[in-house]
């Protein structure tokens, strides 16, 4: 008869030697997220006080880049790769929703406090509800933040195969709509050196970039599908000509 010996280790075993074999370093972002100066919490106010800490930071990182390396991983060279990058989004999609939910309960306590605030009549139990008021927005805020870095963080380019340096954009606007993607293509405009643009004709992302480049004086060069030729923007003549050509209606220059 077989026995099986199996071992369980606690997820801080397995993060001690990922970050051993891989020489993984914390991210500032995560440190700055999971510090605390709460000693204690209550998730409500009816309830018990809990002394706990913050997840660790560098496990917290490690278990967010295992949750998406380990999907990509499973189904790489499957018939089911096609669904990974949905799945990945899923997941950071399921970190801002929950940062939002809290991000409102935050928003409740702070109007709690103020309202505290405005009823003030120095006695002791209205001193007690406002510092449970008070502990509880902090540790509002405090988890907030703390969900909103793992959402960034499962966000973060997956296939960087050059080691490009990332930088994030930050925007107002709901992922998906026209405002969101206007932040990021405003700042890419302002640094680019120079535009490649690939244009249908009909899509008004790539020409509001045009637009975009354009303004900042930029060298553009225009592989324009109907005709199937490059079109080179070289000086200001040039861009001006294609712009009063092609007009660029309610353009977003920067972030809404």
């Amino acid at each position: 008869m077989t026995k099986i010996h199996r071992s369980v280790r606690p997820f801080s075993d397995i993060a001690e030697f990922i970050a051993q074999e891989t020489m993984a370093g914390t991210t500032d972002d995560f440190h700055a997220a999971f510090s605390s100066d709460l000693d204690g919490v209550r998730i409500g106010r009816g309830e018990e006080e809990m002394a706990t800490d913050m997840p660790d930071p560098r496990e917290a990182q490690l278990a967010v880049e295992l949750i998406v390396t380990t999907l990509f991983d499973l189904l790489r060279d499957t018939r089911l790769q096609p669904a990974a990058e949905r799945l990945a989004w899923g997941i950071v999609n399921s970190f801002h929703h929950v940062a939002d939910q809290w991000q409102g309960q935050a928003d409740k306590a702070t109007r709690d406090v103020q309202d505290l605030l405005r009823r003030a009549d120095g006695s002791e139990i209205h001193g007690v509800e406002l510092e449970q008021a008070q502990d509880e927005l902090e540790f509002l805020d405090e988890a907030t933040d703390a969900l909103r870095c793992m959402r960034d963080h499962a966000a973060e380019p997956r296939h960087n195969l050059g080691d490009w340096p990332v930088r994030r954009i930050p925007t107002s606007g709901r992922k998906g709509t026209a405002a969101f993607h206007a932040a990021k293509d405003a700042a890419m405009a302002r640094d680019a050196a120079f535009g490649l643009v690939i244009w249908d004709g009909r899509s008004r992302g790539s020409l509001a970039n045009i637009h975009r480049l354009a303004a900042q004086r930029r060298f553009i060069m225009i592989w324009f599908g109907p005709e199937a030729r490059f079109i080179t923007l070289r000086s200001d003549s040039d861009r001006d000509s294609f712009l009063e050509a092609h007009p660029c209606r309610n353009l977003m220059m920067t972030s809404a």
